[in-house]
């Protein structure tokens, strides 16, 4: 059973990563701050790995709850080993480019991570120890679906409890610099920096898996009738939602007075608060934030006492509906995949120096209708399923 409103978010979500990624060596004048959510602490991947453990329990939490669904296990394998395809397949064509462009002398910041020894960080890449320009999203979502099953058989075996004390440790853990010290001393051991290499991921892992399993818990909550989405409807909720909303703002306000120097005091305090990398505590809680609001206005915003609540919540309901965003939020994992293949190429063969920022602004237009293909591909080849289904 797929619902609506996750697939249009998660076309939000690819909207935003499109013209972020695409946009990134890009003169873009006055749309700049909003094409890369200058204001905004979180972007659209933290949202996504949240949806992603969200949409992970709805589609398969019944496999390890249901002997009559067990069959869900091995779908989930099936889905792991597809996202890992992906991820694989990214790395060895943008490997290739890397060997191409050292081979004809041409450099480039989009390949710079692969170094002198293109090949070796390749390899590193496939197994998640190192990861080019925006390719760290897929292996750590392959790395949150193999530990899935057994977040499942706790939840399963009535140890939610471990589950959620593994999440907040992991959680801290990630916010010692634990993590980014063990990359640089397995660097120095293996002797990387004589090929410009750098180990680990843009995202810290350890703490970004909170997103992933917070999501997860909450999606089986909801698929085994364990949370109740009218509570939303409660009359003493609009309180919250208003505090709720006043936190967002303040983080980004904070943000806002950090990035422009305004606070000169604690900025490394801010740093680590406000840290997408490791994702701060301001960065968890504006995400839980996000996420409740947006919650709240879809179920409870419709009979809101509030005019503006009811609007708000109007709005957000078609934005959500709209077909295009819902067609992108179906075919995400091939939409993610087409749209690097698509900018590295472009960042590769384009010297974007001296595109002015109206012709800067239509490529990221045309970037975005180029998503239709993966669409159209995706849609021929379910229907190409479903005939061959239907006549066998």
């Amino acid at each position: 059973m797929r619902y609506i409103y996750l697939d249009g978010l998660r076309g939000v979500m690819l909207i935003s990563m499109v013209l972020s990624h695409l946009g990134t060596n890009l003169s873009l004048g006055v749309t700049q701050g909003l094409v890369f959510k200058a204001t905004l602490i979180n972007d659209a991947a933290s949202g996504f790995v949240f949806l992603s453990g969200l949409s992970v329990a709805i589609a398969y939490a019944n496999g390890w709850f249901d002997p009559a669904k067990a069959a869900r296990k091995k779908a989930l394998g099936s889905r792991t080993l597809r996202v890992f395809t992906h991820h694989v397949f990214l790395v060895v064509l943008v490997t290739l480019a890397a060997m191409a462009a050292m081979a004809l002398g041409r450099s480039s910041w989009i390949t710079a991570a692969y170094g002198t020894a293109p090949v070796l960080f390749g390899g590193l890449s496939v197994v998640s120890l190192a990861a080019g320009w925006c390719m760290d999203i897929l292996p750590m979502y392959v790395l949150f679906l193999l530990l899935t099953p057994a977040a499942f058989a706790a939840m399963a075996s009535g140890r939610r409890w471990l589950v959620i004390a593994l999440v907040a440790a992991t959680w801290g853990v990630g916010q010692t610099g634990f993590l980014e010290a063990s990359w640089d001393g397995l660097e120095t051991a293996l002797g990387l920096e004589q090929h410009a290499i750098e180990l680990g991921l843009y995202f810290n892992r350890l703490s970004w898996s909170a997103l992933y399993f917070v999501g997860l818990m909450l999606g089986t909550a909801f698929v085994r009738g364990e949370l109740d989405l009218s509570a939303l409807t409660s009359p003493r909720l609009p309180p919250l939602v208003l505090a709720t909303i006043l936190f967002i703002a303040a983080s980004m306000l904070l943000l806002t007075l950090y990035l422009f120097e305004l606070v000169t005091d604690h900025r490394s305090t801010y740093a680590w608060l406000i840290s997408k990398r490791s994702l701060g505590l301001v960065s968890l809680l504006n995400v839980m934030a996000t996420a409740f609001v947006i919650a709240w206005l879809l179920v409870a915003g419709p009979t809101s006492h509030y005019g503006s609540m009811r609007m708000a919540s109007a709005g957000l309901g078609r934005l959500l509906r709209a077909r295009p965003l819902v067609l992108l939020g179906q075919h995400a994992l091939s939409i993610f995949t087409f749209h690097l293949v698509g900018i590295y190429a472009f960042y590769l063969l384009v010297d974007t120096d001296g595109i002015e920022p109206l012709g800067a602004n239509l490529i990221l237009l045309a970037g975005l209708a180029t998503l239709a293909i993966p669409v159209a591909y995706g849609r021929h080849r379910k229907a190409r399923r479903q005939q061959a289904a239907a006549t066998a």
